[in-house]
């Protein structure tokens, strides 16, 4: 009995020296501060070598393929501290699921949205705040994985046309064109006949992006041709699309040659925003195709009563 005395003494005293230990906001703001300023040398270090390397550049298209939810800035981070990860989430959004973190492992820092500020010239921005996470690698009982979502290629196709805002042109064979090309001109698909499927599906995802960047940019095949096969590099990623041709990646020194790390974070967000823009038209598809097989089975059920 004595044990637990003096134990639960020693517990109610150290509560006591807890409380009488006021909170410093200066304190707390200064190592806040100084997480964050760790976090964008961090990942300005990760910009350094991504674009120095096509291994590591196709590495990091292959993260924000994956975490396509994420800022280029936070997959940069990722790569940097936990270039394996899978899915990542709070400590309490895990405990949120039921998940505990094994003994002895360590997070590793993202940067959420915070709240809005005013800058000293009267402009307003979003600041940044460090989130401690963790990657399902490094939990107790880790969840039994989602398997990931199998199209067909008829499915990935109609997703890839659906209200596509191009007119679409079919020629005969031929070995010296590209299977599917895209002309600015007149804003059109020209899709040969009897290509494989492969050839199909790359060529659509290729052909997609450089028109989804002929809508904001002056089209130049050759200027394009970086961002848009990066973008359509991330699109096949998703959707299991095996990528024939990754020799962009040479290029990457080149593109992001004489740019500041904020420029190149730039570039990374215009290349994720191409790839989000043609994936959410093609997820809208998928989702159609969903809802009319629903509706033919639905209607098929009431026939048969």
């Amino acid at each position: 009995m004595n044990n637990f005395e003096n134990l639960i003494n020693n517990q109610i005293q150290k509560d006591k020296q807890r409380k009488a230990t006021p909170f410093n906001k200066e304190e707390f703001a200064k190592k806040m501060q100084e997480r964050r300023d760790h976090l964008f040398t961090l990942a300005a270090q990760q910009i350094e070598k991504t674009i120095t390397s096509p291994s590591v550049y196709m590495d990091y298209l292959n993260m924000q393929s994956h975490f396509h939810q994420y800022t280029p800035t936070n997959v940069l981070l990722i790569l940097a501290q936990s270039p394996h990860a899978t899915e990542i989430r709070s400590f309490a959004k895990w405990q949120e699921n039921k998940c505990s973190i094994r003994k002895g492992e360590k997070g590793f820092d993202i940067l959420e949205p915070g709240k809005e500020y005013q800058r000293d010239d009267g402009s307003t921005a979003i600041g940044y705040d460090p989130r401690c996470m963790f990657d399902v690698s490094q939990l107790k009982n880790p969840p039994t994985p989602i398997p990931q979502k199998q199209y067909s290629t008829e499915e990935l196709v109609s997703a890839m046309v659906y209200k596509l805002p191009l007119e679409v042109k079919f020629i005969e064979h031929n070995g010296v064109l590209p299977a599917v090309a895209y002309s600015d001109a007149d804003k059109s698909l020209t899709i040969q006949k009897e290509i494989s499927e492969h050839e199909l599906l790359e060529g659509l995802a290729t052909e997609l992006c450089f028109a989804q960047l002929a809508e904001n940019y002056s089209y130049d095949r050759m200027e394009l041709n970086f961002p848009a096969k990066s973008a359509a590099y991330m699109l096949c990623k998703k959707y299991n699309i095996e990528v024939s041709d990754t020799s962009f990646t040479n290029d990457v020194n080149d593109f992001f040659d004489g740019n500041e790390p904020n420029d190149v974070k730039g570039y990374l967000a215009e290349i994720k925003r191409t790839f989000k823009d043609v994936d959410e038209r093609m997820e809208h598809g998928l989702y159609a195709q969903q809802q009319e097989k629903l509706n033919s089975r639905n209607e098929h059920n009431h026939v048969d009563r």
